[in-house]
């Protein structure tokens, strides 16, 4: 079924959330295999907002390049792995812009420039690395009902939203058994060009960790 985007609005980061697992993958021989996923409205069921494609190749040395689109911008993530699959490099660009770069220091997820300098971070948080939650744990997350972790995300040092914390495990079991949730909240509608490009490129955090 083709799913076709929702012109993006202001409000778009505050509405977008989980998905299926993908809405197309296969593979084109030579160990290259591609999905395609789609991430929909909260408010307005069966439109979307953004679509993420990957296509990967190589067993040894492998290579991901994986793109989020809306209707208006496009973010672009080249990941390369060594022999043992570590990453070894990440580069992250926007419409076609300079090249950026993820970097894990403790429990933040940092997005730098060109020069190292930091435009945006995320407080990923040490609570959610434990699966299954313990009872500590969901009182904590705002008791059973909610278990859903929100941290802030800084654009230039500025507080600009709230996002899902990240962790495949515990992130999947959480969408999947509770009430559908918006990946991002509180982000202000009137974002400028260069705040929405940057959330944007943070929404891959969640989308693909």
């Amino acid at each position: 079924m083709e799913r076709i985007l929702t012109p993006w609005t202001g409000a778009a980061f505050n509405d977008i959330t989980w998905t299926e697992l993908h809405s197309g993958r296969g593979s084109s021989g030579f160990n290259r295999e591609y999905f395609r996923k789609h991430y929909p409205s909260l408010g307005k069921p069966d439109t979307y907002w953004l679509e993420y494609y990957s296509e990967s190749s190589g067993l040894v040395g492998k290579r991901v390049q994986s793109t989020l689109k809306s209707t208006q911008d496009v973010v672009t993530v080249d990941t390369s792995y060594n022999a043992i699959g570590n990453i070894k490099s990440r580069v992250v660009r926007v419409n076609n812009g300079p090249a950026l770069r993820f970097e894990n220091r403790n429990f933040d997820w940092l997005l730098l420039d060109e020069k190292g300098d930091v435009l945006a971070r995320f407080e990923r948080g040490a609570t959610t690395e434990k699966f299954p939650l313990e009872e500590a744990d969901l009182a904590y997350l705002g008791g059973p009902d909610d278990p859903h972790v929100y941290e802030k995300v800084f654009v230039k040092g500025e507080a600009l939203a709230e996002m899902i914390v990240p962790n495949s495990g515990v992130s999947f079991a959480r969408f999947k058994h509770q009430p559908l949730v918006p990946y991002m909240r509180g982000a202000p509608e009137n974002l400028t060009k260069e705040q929405t490009e940057i959330l944007l490129a943070m929404l891959l955090l969640p989308i693909t960790q």
